[in-house]
């Protein structure tokens, strides 16, 4: 008995830890459902600067220059921001703690990696800090994309990074298209 109750156990906290389990809610915009393209489109000045394709049951949350996508019971998310008048990587790399400052503080890179999204270079963006709402420690990951004339930060970030949630951001970013 004691060792069934164990495997039920473990199996409830693996289940727990594959749904990008999460407790804290979005913090931005209206609650909107997937339409039926699953897409998800990211607005500046009113106006949509990039479309991501998202899996059918996921909420996006926009509020402009932010987009936050979620998925599944533990609310696994990512989120996008423009970063504002940068036009290169090299321009936006410095600019990212300040971006991500409504969800991650005190952002200090410990790490990069180049990448290829839509067939252009981009850069991930490895560090530790602070989770914005209790400044707990954490971890973030922030992929700089370009689309169009636009720069992108997106980011995973939480007090360990779950592989839902970084599948989940890479394979929407993979995606991502002007509007």
């Amino acid at each position: 008995m004691r060792t069934f109750t164990i495997h039920l156990l473990l199996a409830a906290l693996a289940g727990l830890a594959a749904s990008c389990t999460n407790p804290q809610t979005p913090s931005a915009g209206k609650p909107e459902a997937a339409d039926e393209k699953n897409t998800a489109v990211l607005t500046s000045g009113g106006k949509g600067v990039l479309r991501l394709a998202i899996p059918a049951g996921a909420q996006t949350f926009d509020k402009d220059e932010m987009l936050i996508v979620a998925q599944g019971k533990g609310h696994c998310r990512f989120y996008v921001w423009t970063v504002k008048n940068a036009r290169t990587l090299d321009e936006a790399a410095p600019r990212v703690g300040e971006v991500i400052k409504s969800e991650f503080i005190e952002f200090k890179l410990t790490g990069t990696k180049d990448l290829t999204i839509g067939g252009a270079p981009a850069r991930m963006l490895a560090g530790t800090g602070k989770e914005a709402d209790d400044s707990d420690p954490g971890l973030a990951e922030v992929v700089l994309f370009a689309a169009g004339q636009n720069v992108f930060a997106a980011c995973v970030h939480g007090e360990e990074l779950l592989p839902a949630a970084r599948d989940l951001m890479m394979t929407a970013i993979h995606s991502a298209r002007l509007p």
